[in-house]
């Protein structure tokens, strides 16, 4: 009963993702003709590709995992089995590249949202953390400084 669950899901995810994948195809496609003043591809193509890649690699995996199975065992016994033997987890790296490059195209992204005046000072691995100071680092910093005055109180300081 589980594996039908299983193979509903993924193709009901299969359809979702097909629907997603081709909203943004042509942003994705067309993106390197998508340029702003300076030359730098727009981030509607970053965006897009991003999604697009992800989403790719999430329905693929779970095509792989969840329907073909059943497929092959549908057409023998033991057909799964030699298939699976055959080629193993291997065809997870491809899934796994798939999905670095959607994840490589977040991060451009994120650097691309960074206003220009301060972009200089950030790289796409360093993006994620812009602004330094945000609502996030604020509320971090306020329970630090109450757990730090806690301490103090109790110690007599």
């Amino acid at each position: 009963m589980a594996e039908i669950v299983a193979a509903v899901v993924a193709t009901i995810g299969l359809f979702a993702s097909v629907l997603i994948i081709r909203g943004f195809a042509p942003y994705a496609l067309g993106g390197r003709k998508m340029r702003d003043a300076d030359g730098v591809v727009a981030t509607t193509y970053r965006l897009s590709a991003g999604v697009a890649l992800v989403i790719c690699a999430y329905a693929t995996r779970t095509i792989y995992w969840d329907v073909v199975p059943d497929i092959l065992r549908w057409l023998g016994d033991g057909v799964w089995a030699r298939w699976y033997d055959a080629t193993g987890t291997a065809v997870n790296i491809l899934f796994g590249a798939i999905f670095l490059r959607g994840i490589y195209h977040f991060a451009v992204l994120l650097w691309l949202l960074i206003p220009d005046e301060d972009r200089a000072g950030w790289s796409v691995l360093t993006a994620a953390w812009y602004p330094r100071h945000n609502a996030w680092t604020r509320a971090v910093g306020a329970w630090r400084d109450k757990l730090v005055n806690r301490r103090k109180d109790e110690n007599g300081n």
